[in-house]
């Protein structure tokens, strides 16, 4: 998949115009906003930049690089022109949410001089197999012919609680992949489970700071990795394999504006 992207870069549009500076010390967390036309990131370091424009399940993902990487912090707000709108807004929600990221690629290229090799490392992962008792999730149903399809959707209410609308065990592993309870490790979805289901998380959040949005913590609920097995009827392995790794082979400070 990354050779994949690499190699798509080179046709990928940029930003009309795109302003790179660096973020109010006092900012906390990192917010990604995107609207019709528009890309927003607020307190991003590069290592996260860099983790959204490759589609990177983990931080873990990117090797090498300067030691600034995760101690720099930028504000990107991000533009695309009228013609630049049309030809998206013609492409499905996958393949446009694609081209951002190959668009972000070039910015990151054009700003930061970044430079990256794609390499396949062996790598601590978390395996998401069926736990004992088979899996708890509830398959969607096979629309009615004439009936409009199932929306997908994962909704995040939260540190600490995820719902899901007919998606795929896979996208389930990707989201894992980001919680900081996986400490870093790629999810890889050894379930066999094929089709689209739904399912709700709760567990307690392991990981120090406050729930996103605001959102309480249900300190009632179980830990993370008992909530997989109880809720889901699937449970997480540690293992070791392959993973498709970034090597940051050069990036410099940004000229900022």
């Amino acid at each position: 998949m990354l050779p994949h992207v690499l190699l798509m870069m080179t046709l990928c549009q940029s930003f009309e115009v795109a302003s790179v500076k660096p973020s109010d010390p006092n900012s906390e967390g990192i917010d990604f906003q995107i609207f019709p036309g528009k890309l927003t990131m607020k307190n991003a370091t590069p290592r996260a930049l860099i983790q959204f424009a490759y589609k990177l399940k983990s931080e873990n993902q990117i090797t090498d690089g300067p030691a600034w990487l995760d101690s720099k912090h930028y504000d990107i707000d991000a533009k695309e022109n009228d013609a630049q709108i049309a030809e998206l807004s013609k492409l499905s929600n996958a393949d446009r949410a694609d081209q951002l990221c190959l668009m972000l690629q070039s910015l990151l290229a054009e700003r930061f001089n970044l430079k990256v090799s794609p390499q396949t490392k062996e790598l601590p992962v978390y395996a998401l197999v069926i736990a004992k008792g088979g899996p708890k999730i509830t398959p969607t149903p096979k629309p009615v012919a004439g009936e409009k399809p199932h929306g997908q959707m994962i909704h995040m209410n939260g540190r600490g609680e995820l719902t899901a609308t007919d998606v795929p065990v896979s996208l389930l592993a990707d989201v894992l992949s980001r919680q900081p309870e996986t400490e870093g490790r790629v999810v890889v979805d050894k379930s066999g489970l094929t089709g689209n289901y739904s399912w709700t998380l709760k567990w307690t959040p392991e990981s120090p700071g406050g729930p996103a949005n605001g959102a309480p913590v249900d300190e009632a609920a179980p830990s993370f990795f008992t909530a997989i097995q109880e809720q889901l009827g699937l449970k997480l392995e540690s293992q070791k394999a392959p993973v498709a790794v970034l090597s940051v082979e050069r990036m410099d400070l940004p000229s900022v504006n």
